[in-house]
């Protein structure tokens, strides 16, 4: 059997920093960055969403991470999860 022709899938990515990487000059561990992406899928009924926040802060030790990342079926909330993670400087 000859199998229809599927509807596009429409897609939306942006991706911006949600504000720009800033660090004291005097104290290099004031450094902060924020990454902000959105993505949306459609194709007919058919409506999904993913966002994802990461957030990079450091101290004299490590870096620090959090995350969220949440997932959107038909404008509700499908998922939500939060993580936070460090890295050790190591004489970075």
């Amino acid at each position: 059997p000859t199998v229809g022709a599927m509807a596009p899938v429409s897609v939306t990515n942006r991706c911006t920093d949600g504000s720009r990487p800033t660090a004291n000059d005097a104290d290099p561990r004031s450094a902060r960055a924020l990454v902000e992406c959105r993505a949306t899928y459609r194709r007919g009924d058919w409506d999904v969403r993913v966002e994802t926040d990461v957030e990079m802060t450091c101290d004299a030790e490590a870096f620090h991470f959090t995350a969220r990342l949440t997932a959107h079926d038909q404008g509700e909330l499908f998922a939500d999860r939060r993580f936070t993670r460090s890295i050790p400087r190591h004489l970075i």
